[in-house]
């Protein structure tokens, strides 16, 4: 073979060479991203059925409120709100759940009052907030309605709670003076007497009133606070409470808003029964807008 030949022998041969290792880097390659993608797909399809299995039991849970099947509704919703993906209004509805279900226990309650504490803390907005509910209100029953009211008047007046504690006086504890042995006398026998029936105590008529002017309703009471709706002169509401110069007011539309005391019609001071206890250093006054 002579030199032309064998060049010609030796560059085929390099080139079946880089050839050879072209394929094999590519199939090598090839090797690796399907190894590296084949589970994250097996992981995104598995992630996707679990999320439709919870939606299905919110749907389930929510149908199940919606036909007064509270104790199933119970079962699923407390399954449904501790998953991270909770819509935060499925902790009102469990809220709602456990306050008809368990109206008189005290346990039930106080969790009641917990998870409807986490549906505004899903919200960076508390007008968002404010506002799903007013929604959420406006397709329930006259009962459910009662039920959320009466979550939102307690989520509203325990954030009023007072925390001023005054400092007590130390008074001298004068030291006991030694007093004389009494002489033992007959005691009477005591004439039994008559234990009286219980009566039924009724809940108090609620507290309507009529606006004398018209007015910002705002979500806490307080000038900084978001304006949730406009009330006019003339307009009844009924008084949940009354926080120094603030007023819890609902409507027929209005769950529960705020409103200067200056003007709900009172005609003189609010009774007693509707008031709530403000801190000694409370002064500031608002002044509705017109």
């Amino acid at each position: 073979m002579n030199n032309p030949e064998r060049k010609w022998v030796v560059m085929i041969l390099v080139i079946a060479i880089v050839i050879l290792v072209i394929a094999s880097i590519e199939f090598v390659l090839q090797l690796r991203s399907i190894t590296v993608v084949e589970p994250t797909l097996e992981l995104t399809k598995e992630a996707q059925e679990t999320q439709e299995a919870f939606s299905k039991k919110e749907q389930k849970a929510r149908e199940a409120f919606l036909r007064e099947d509270y104790e199933t509704a119970e079962i699923l919703f407390r399954e449904v709100v501790n998953n991270l993906s909770v819509d935060p209004i499925d902790n009102v509805y469990y809220a709602m759940t456990l306050m008809i279900r368990h109206p008189k226990e005290p346990s039930f309650i106080r969790e009641a009052e917990r998870y409807f504490d986490k549906y505004f803390d899903k919200f960076e907005a508390e007008s968002t907030a404010f506002e799903r509910l007013r929604e959420l209100r406006g397709e329930l029953n006259a009962e459910r309605r009662e039920v959320l009211d009466e979550l939102l008047k307690s989520e509203l007046i325990s954030s009023l709670t007072p925390t001023f504690t005054p400092t007590p006086t130390p008074t001298n504890i004068p030291s006991p003076t030694p007093s004389a042995t009494p002489t033992p006398t007959n005691t009477p026998s005591p004439t039994p007497s008559v234990t009286p029936t219980p009566t039924n105590t009724h809940s108090p008529t609620p507290i309507v009133r009529v606006l004398i002017g018209d007015v910002e309703v705002r979500t806490k009471p307080s000038r900084d606070a978001p304006v949730w709706t406009y009330l006019h002169r003339g307009d009844s509401v009924r008084v949940i409470a009354v926080y120094g110069d603030w007023t819890a007011i609902s409507t027929e539309y209005i769950c529960i808003g705020w409103v200067p005391t200056a003007w709900v019609g009172f005609g003189g001071t609010p009774p007693p029964v509707i008031v709530t206890p403000v801190t000694p250093t409370s002064t500031s006054t608002a002044t509705p807008a017109l």
